[in-house]
């Protein structure tokens, strides 16, 4: 029962970070087509934008998300088969568990971070 419970557990955790990456690709794909839509420059307060640029800004942003997405999945089944094994054997140690599985999605809420900053141009 258990091994099912963990299997069940990890397909969520591999389906929500699919619908992740499926979201940025989207947001990806969005800026790719909407350059030949824009035309000439984008002007705001401060500085004019051409939209190209806004086109690779919006691609840049889409890269870290994308590649820390995979890299929390990869580090989550990692510790999610790990820690399951273990807490077959020392029950005591789920909070341990629930840790390390918390770093691991701490790399995709790092590269949300990084795409946010590379979105608003710090």
């Amino acid at each position: 029962m258990g091994s099912k419970v963990g299997r069940n557990e990890m397909a969520l955790l591999l389906a929500l970070t699919s619908l992740i990456l499926a979201l940025a690709s989207i947001v990806a794909i969005k800026a790719v087509s909407a350059l030949p839509l824009m035309r000439g420059s984008i002007s705001s307060s401060t500085n004019t934008v051409s939209a190209e640029e806004v086109g690779f800004v919006y691609i840049a942003a889409v890269i870290p998300v994308a590649t820390s997405t995979i890299a929390a999945a990869i580090a989550l089944y990692a510790v999610a088969s790990a820690g399951f094994a273990a807490m077959t054997e020392k029950p005591e140690l789920r909070s341990w568990v629930l840790i390390f599985a918390g770093l691991a999605e701490g790399l995709a809420i790092y590269g949300l971070l990084i795409s946010i900053l590379v979105i608003s141009r710090i």
